[in-house]
């Protein structure tokens, strides 16, 4: 998409903010001492703290006055049916002809009416530029109506230039969503899909470490496909929105009265910065969020402040007094927002004079570099692209994931955080089906989901991931890790299926097979004969007794060749090599069920006092406890994909039982439901006895895998 060239020197601001002589220092635009603005956003305007803007600006010697109509969730057509539908403004002249409509509007619309605002700030919510339609969020309309985000904001631009000739329009750029939280816990089969719960701020700690922001923001806008889905909010989708406005109003444009808040321009070079180890203790721009989308007090919400501050009032953040957020009492007072620490403002990412130093320096940089900002003559798409590819930042590898139970434990979601910490960078995205009774579907059945496109729960996240239709070479998936079931021929060749269609547009494409291990079929009739629902727990006394008895070296060497037995591992590998040598040249095995039988043998020897084998790793009749047996699992995948071993990884999350997510939750459970921001309590759920690790159990573990990877690496 061709965008706009910026012409000439930026023109200063025009009346309506006080102007200063021609010739400020640099070209940069006039620096107002006073801005009064109004805020069309939602929840996310409110990650900027607006309550803290106006002692924000007065540090700085600014006065910042500010207003809003908040509504969570809201969207741009919201807030103009206000004013067209509630207040009869059918059109924004009706207005200059008629004040008397005014006092009609709801009282936030009437406070925008009889307000005297200098700027106005759009939020687009992303969920399409057009969007034509006669019913909207269970309400039915007259008439079909555009509830796109580029009618929704050249009706409110209108008004707003009704209001004031000389006003100055700004696009608030807002940020994606994170996936990892969002989708990939919420199709858990018992889990928080049906509770509509969210996950503590302990246990998204791994998954804030393991985000990959750059993936998300840089897609590509499909207009065409599911709204929430189709890459709303994405960098491409803002400079499609800017670039509607621009051809709309090109008067306001040359003027230099229409820009964009670049917060997530910002925020990638922000994010390469923590990827180069630029940023002192902070690890990705995951970092910054509390729950799916909202942002932490501190670091995130004073990035974006102080971002407004810079296009509103012209000048540098440098001298804006950035501990004002670092103090969590003070978010949420007048604004509405209320205290819960688990969700909008979280917990404070405190902002050293280090970080606000490099938050400081990249806002200006990329407002200087950036095409929508109008700051200087240089500021182009070309002068971005500069500016972040001279960021060190290294690439992740990217693995694609379908899987089942087994898939689960070893904790694909924080598989980059762990990564991260021996100095290596994957990006692991797992769509996996949990539901009890999948354990038999494997991948004969998703090549079945490919084929028919149709999944049977409706996740179109499956078709996306898959052939990633929205996102450019360099950001797509580099392997694709399938767990594999029963070693049948139709196994074999749904395998390849879905293999080569992952391999269409990737020449570089690797694949992985993760091999499962046995259950315990006494376990497994127990449940049965118990009559428990899958989210519940066998007896802990009972299931101790059939831990111990468990014979794992036993069950997978069972000659019968099978999902979760030696015989059936070799048996696969073959079969592949043979219908396919181009495939399985690019395939490795993540060994996990050989893993533990190397383990068994070791603890069976004693290896670790009070671990007489492998069956004490058990949960239930399959999953594995949380602690050494799922670290265990992930070191695993970490030696296959980075073909480097595992003793320097940091197991700390893996040790800390709290901070695992929900295995599953039990659906009955009404408390919460229909609530905003409930988070998963202590209560909700248990994930089984913890298994700690000690230094003794990381060495063991880590060693046999490397003993068990190493050489098939060297050969």
């Amino acid at each position: 998409m061709k965008l706009v060239s910026l012409l000439g020197a930026v023109l200063v601001w025009t009346a309506g903010l006080k102007e200063l002589a021609s010739g400020a220092e640099g070209g940069f635009p006039a620096r107002p001492q006073r801005v009064a603005v109004f805020y069309f956003g939602n929840s996310l305007t409110g990650s900027t703290a607006p309550e803290l803007h106006p002692a924000l600006g007065k540090s700085a010697g600014k006065e910042w006055v500010w207003d809003c109509m908040p509504v969570a969730g809201g969207q741009l057509w919201q807030y103009r049916d206000q004013f067209q539908l509630d207040g009869g403004i059918e059109k924004p002249d009706d207005f200059a002809r008629n004040t008397q409509l005014a006092p009609k509007t709801p009282y936030h619309a009437w406070q925008f009416l009889t307000g005297n605002w200098d700027a106005v700030v759009l939020q687009p919510f992303g969920m399409g530029l057009r969007r034509v339609s006669d019913a909207m969020w269970g309400k039915k309309y007259n008439a079909p109506r555009d509830f796109g985000d580029i009618a929704a904001a050249k009706y409110l631009i209108d008004l707003a230039l009704v209001k004031n000739p000389k006003c100055h329009i700004l696009i608030y750029q807002d940020w994606p969503g994170l996936i990892l939280a969002n989708e990939s816990f919420g199709h858990a089969g018992a889990g928080l899909g049906r509770t509509k719960k969210e996950l503590n701020h302990r246990q998204m700690e791994p998954v804030r470490r393991s985000f990959d922001f750059p993936r998300q923001w840089l897609r590509r806008y499909d207009p065409d496909a599911e709204p929430w889905l189709a890459g709303g909010q994405s960098r491409d989708y803002d400079q499609r929105l800017m670039e509607e406005l621009i051809r709309a109003y090109p008067k306001l444009w040359t003027e230099g009265r229409l820009r964009m808040i670049p917060v997530a321009d910002i925020y990638y070079i922000l994010d390469r910065k923590m990827r180069a180890g630029l940023v002192p203790g902070v690890l990705n721009l995951g970092e910054f969020y509390t729950d799916t989308l909202h942002h932490r007090a501190g670091m995130p919400a004073y990035t974006c402040a102080a971002t407004f501050f810079t296009l509103l009032f012209g000048e540098k953040p440098h001298g804006l007094d950035y501990t004002l957020y670092n103090n969590q009492d003070a978010y949420g007072k007048d604004w509405g927002h209320g205290k819960d620490q688990h969700n909008d403002s979280g917990e404070v990412l405190e902002i050293t004079p280090e970080r606000a130093k490099v938050i400081n320096d990249t806002i200006w940089e990329v407002v200087n570099a950036h095409p929508y900002t109008r700051f200087s003559a240089q500021g182009s798409t070309e002068t971005l692209a500069k500016l972040e590819a001279s960021v060190p930042a290294p690439e992740p590898v990217r693995v694609l994931e379908y899987g089942r139970l087994a898939a689960w434990s070893a904790m694909p979601f924080w598989q980059a955080a762990l990564d991260r910490t021996a100095g290596k960078h994957s990006a692991w995205l797992a769509t996996l089906d949990l539901n009890p009774w999948s354990q038999t579907w494997a991948c004969q059945w998703l090549a079945w989901v490919f084929r028919e496109q149709k999944h049977p729960y409706g996740f179109p996240e499956y078709f996306l991931e898959m052939d990633e239709p929205y996102h450019e070479p360099r950001l797509r998936h580099q392997g694709l890790c399938l767990q594999v079931g029963n070693p049948t021929d139709e196994e074999v060749e749904a395998f390849i299926y879905l293999a080569r269609r992952f391999r269409r547009q990737r020449e570089d494409a690797f694949f992985f097979g993760y091999f499962a291990w046995p259950a315990i079929p006494e376990a497994t009739a127990l449940k049965k004969k118990l009559k428990l629902e899958p989210w519940q727990l066998l007896p802990e006394e009972q299931m101790q007794a059939l831990r111990k008895q468990f014979d794992y070296t036993a069950a997978w060497n069972a000659p019968q060749p099978i999902e979760g037995t030696a015989a059936g591992m070799k048996l696969f590998c073959e079969k592949l090599a043979k219908a396919d040598p181009e495939i399985a040249g690019r395939f490795r095995a993540i060994p996990a069920g050989e893993l533990l039988a190397a383990l068994d043998a070791k603890l069976k020897a004693g290896a670790l006092p009070g671990i007489t084998g492998v069956g004490q790793f058990y949960k239930d009749d399959l999953l594995l406890r949380t602690g050494l047996p799922r670290y265990a699992l992930a070191a695993l995948r970490h030696a296959v994909l980075h073909r480097s071993p595992p003793a320097k990884l940091d197991a700390a999350y893996f040790n800390d039982p709290k901070a695992y997510p929900p295995d599953a939750m039990d659906p009955n459970k009404k408390r919460g439901v229909g609530k905003a921001n409930v988070v998963v309590r202590d209560d909700d759920y248990d994930n089984g006895p913890h298994l700690p690790i000690t230094p003794e159990g990381k060495r063991l573990v880590d060693d046999t895998i490397w003993e068990l990877i190493g050489p098939r690496l060297a050969r």
